[in-house]
């Protein structure tokens, strides 16, 4: 499926500005939902409401059907006009060059967009960036800045989404123990049990 597929189907909204995201009906310029197939529109249809209420963008949503997006904020550093994307998050960058992939509207983050499934979406906070993946329930702003060596296709990003999952998961922190320790530990602790500690 090409992402330009997406933009005939009626799953798309509108947002007002950067700092207000609530989105918004192209077909009658009040409140939508992302979870009320009746408020959302075409590409078309949402593009055409923005400039008729001066609204700041477009977003797709995400109906349950397949097509995931992957939501990385605050990735992007710029070194004058140079985009570095975070070693952290290029690593999945990298294994998502097959799918769809835009700047986000601040300039600083990356939307994906790919087919999978999340099951419960889930957000991660990891090495100073925000890590989103969700399929339903949701839309997502849709900039049209595409990142180069990217595809238009929407590629299979179900690995990446589990591996997001997996390796970017807290570990679970062991609970202390409740049992009496001796009053009287050793004077020497060997490095190896602090760091365990």
């Amino acid at each position: 499926m090409h992402i330009d597929d997406l933009k005939l189907q009626p799953r798309w909204v509108c947002y007002k500005s950067p700092s207000d995201k609530a989105p918004m009906c192209a077909t009658t310029g009040r409140n939508a939902a992302s979870t009320d197939p009746k408020t959302w529109a075409t590409y078309a249809q949402a593009k055409t409401a923005c400039q008729r209420y001066g609204w700041h963008g477009v977003g797709i949503v995400l109906t349950g059907d397949g097509i995931v997006g992957i939501d990385i904020d605050d990735c992007i550093e710029y070194d004058g006009d140079d985009a570095i994307v975070k070693p952290s998050a290029s690593v999945y960058r990298s294994r998502l060059l097959h799918t769809y992939a835009e700047v986000s509207p601040s300039g600083h983050g990356l939307h994906f967009i790919g087919q999978g499934v999340v099951g419960k979406a889930f957000k991660i906070t990891h090495d100073g960036m925000s890590f989103e993946v969700y399929g339903d329930g949701r839309y997502l702003t849709f900039t049209e800045e595409c990142v180069d060596g990217h595809a238009l296709e929407l590629g299979d990003i179900q690995a990446v989404i589990d591996d997001m999952r997996t390796d970017l998961t807290p570990a679970p922190r062991t609970p202390a123990s409740t049992r009496r320790h001796d009053p009287s530990p050793p004077t020497t602790i060997p490095d190896a049990w602090v760091k365990a500690v």
